[in-house]
């Protein structure tokens, strides 16, 4: 964050998006009262902003309410184009957003919109459940099943077994599932986040191939019983875009 005086023409910024946009109204975004978002246009770009106080607080009380209006201008532009969304809470100077974030990188924001044109982002969950996992780790590792502990240390070094054997049953799920998935991807973000009863994964995708990639999930669940599957989206892609904003720090309060 830089410290500085924000002045009137001050913007808050959204993401990027295709110029000419339809329709031309877009709604409103955060601040009290919501202000307008508009476009700033350069050629065939046009950054999604909408106007900032300059003792507008984006965090504080009114943190929750202007995410979800973040995420809903993004959302708005999301369901009449292809949008490539800033991360909450960018703000600098109009003619900032001009110079240095479309101009700058033109091309480049061009080709990222050409690439992504018609692709959404999902946000897989998979969670194993206990007991029918413990099973399957069993069965395919019966020597996991002995309880004949001679010591403390045994029964906890037969525990790290039982973890290690489940870590790998995971990783062998997870590979399995991002092959099978494969011919749908364009590409996908496993989360470093992960447990040994869980994993998840932001996946692009074509918007025209939602309903065969939700048909192979429950193909998939369906065959590994232990795993149960959570799946959000469509979404604007998000964790495909993060090096959108390229304005200098110097010009920016975040």
């Amino acid at each position: 964050m830089v410290t500085g005086t924000r002045k009137r023409n001050d913007v808050y910024v959204y993401g990027v998006t295709a110029f000419p946009f339809l329709p031309r109204t877009l709604g409103q975004g955060i601040g009290d009262p919501p202000a307008d978002v508009f476009l700033s246009r350069y050629k065939q770009l046009g950054a999604v902003v909408s106007g900032m106080k300059s003792s507008e607080d984006l965090r504080g009380p009114a943190l929750r309410k202007n995410l979800m209006a973040h995420a809903d201008v993004v959302n708005r532009v999301f369901q009449r184009g292809t949008i490539l969304p800033v991360a909450f809470g960018y703000v600098c100077p109009l003619s900032w957003v001009r110079k240095q974030l479309l101009m700058s990188s033109y091309d480049w924001l061009l080709d990222l919109l050409n690439e992504l044109d018609g692709k959404v982002e999902l946000r897989l969950s998979a969670r194993y459940r206990e007991e029918p996992l413990l099973k399957a780790v069993i069965k395919s590792e019966p020597w996991l099943a002995r309880n004949d502990y001679r010591s403390y240390a045994d029964k906890i070094q037969h525990g790290q077994e039982v973890l290690e054997a489940i870590e790998r049953r995971r990783d062998i799920g997870k590979k399995k599932l991002f092959g099978q998935l494969g011919p749908l991807l364009h590409d996908f973000v496993v989360d470093k986040n992960t447990s040994a009863m869980s994993f998840g994964a932001s996946l692009l995708i074509n918007r025209k191939d939602l309903a065969q990639l939700d048909h192979m999930l429950d193909e998939f669940a369906r065959d590994a019983d232990e795993l149960d599957f959570k799946c959000v989206g469509p979404l604007a892609p998000y964790s495909f875009v993060r090096d959108v904003v390229r304005i200098s720090q110097e010009a920016a309060w975040a």
